[in-house]
C-alpha cells in the first residue's frame, strides 16, 4: 500500500547544540570514563562479584586505549589526574584510602603511560599514589590517620576475603615495572620508585621479578649498563633475601645465584 511503502522518517535531534566549545561526544565519553574508573569504591564480597570488578575495569580501559589522544584529550587527562589526587575520600587516588577499597593499579598504569609523554611529574604522582595496597597492611584502628597516606579501615581487625588478590598483586607489580622502565637514567625517580616498591609490595616473588626486570633493562645489549638501575636491582634482590631468610622458599638458591651475578655486574 501507499502507507506501507512510505519511508518512515525519524526525528533528528540536534544534540550538538548541547556541546560547549571544544567539546565532542568522544571527549565527554573519555572524561566520564576517567571519573568512573577513579572513584573510590569498596571491594564487593564473593568471587564472581570481584572478578566482575576486574573484568569491567579491563574492558573499559581497552575501549579507552582505542582512542587516540589529541591536545583536547590530554588536557582532560591532566585535569582529571589532578582532581583525582586532590579529591579526598571520593577518589581512589586521594590521600584518604580505606582498607577495603578497590586498588587503582590497572587504571593508574593506563594514566601513567598516557600522561608520561606530556607531563612526566604528574604521571609519576599518579602511579606512586596508586601503588598502595592497604588490604595487606597491618590493621590500624578506624579513624587513625597517623599512618602513611591516611590508610584507615572501616571494619577493624577483619581481613576481607579477596579472591582476586593474586591478580591484584600482579597488576601492582606491572605498575612498578612500568615505572622502573620509564625512569631509566633518572637517579631521583629511580630512588623514589624503589622506595615505593619496598614500602608497598609484600610478595617476595614479585619483588624478585622486579629485580630481574630492572637488571634486564639496565643491561640492554645496545647500550652501556645503567649503574643506578643496577643498584636498584641489587637492592631489590637483597630485600628478597631478607624477606625469605626465615621461610622455606624453593627459589632461594636461584635468588642467591642471581644476586651474585647482579652484584658482579654492578661492581
Amino acid at each position: 500500500s501507499l502507507v506501507s511503502g512510505r519511508r518512515t522518517e525519524h526525528p533528528v535531534f540536534p544534540a550538538q547544540r548541547f556541546l560547549e566549545e571544544g567539546e565532542s561526544f568522544t571527549s565527554l565519553a573519555v572524561e566520564t570514563a576517567l571519573i568512573g574508573l577513579g572513584q573510590q569504591r569498596v571491594m564487593p564480597d564473593g568471587l564472581y562479584a570481584q572478578e566482575k570488578v576486574c573484568r569491567n575495569e579491563e574492558q573499559l580501559l581497552a575501549k579507552l586505549q582505542e582512542v587516540d589522544l589529541d591536545d583536547t584529550l590530554v588536557k582532560i587527562f591532566r585535569k582529571q589526574a589532578v582532581f583525582l589526587l586532590e579529591a579526598g575520600p571520593y577518589s581512589g587516588l586521594g590521600e584518604l584510602l580505606y582498607r577495603e577499597s578497590v586498588p587503582m593499579h590497572t587504571f593508574a598504569k593506563y594514566l601513567f603511560t598516557s600522561l608520561l609523554p606530556h607531563d612526566a611529574e604528574l604521571a609519576y604522582k599518579i602511579a606512586l599514589r596508586a601503588m598502595r595496597l592497604p588490604v595487606l597492611e597491618s590493621t590500624a584502628p578506624s579513624g587513625d590517620l597517623s599512618r602513611p597516606h591516611h590508610i584507615v579501615s572501616v571494619v577493624p581487625n577483619r581481613l576481607p576475603r579477596w579472591f582476586t588478590l593474586s591478580h591484584i598483586e600482579t597488576q601492582q607489580c606491572e605498575l612498578a615495572s612500568t615505572m622502573l622502565t620509564a625512569a631509566k637514567g633518572d637517579a631521583r625517580k629511580l630512588e623514589t620508585v624503589l622506595e615505593s616498591i619496598q614500602k608497598n609490595i609484600h610478595s617476595a616473588s614479585h619483588i624478585f621479578k622486579l629485580a630481574q626486570d630492572a637488571f634486564k633493562i639496565a643491561t640492554l645489549m645496545d647500550s652501556l649498563p645503567d649503574i643506578t638501575l643496577l643498584k636498584v636491582s641489587l637492592e631489590l634482590g637483597l630485600q628478597v633475601m631478607r624477606m625469605t631468610l626465615s621461610t622455606l622458599n624453593w627459589r632461594r638458591r636461584e635468588m642467591v645465584r642471581w644476586l651474585v651475578t647482579c652484584a658482579t655486574e654492578a661492581g
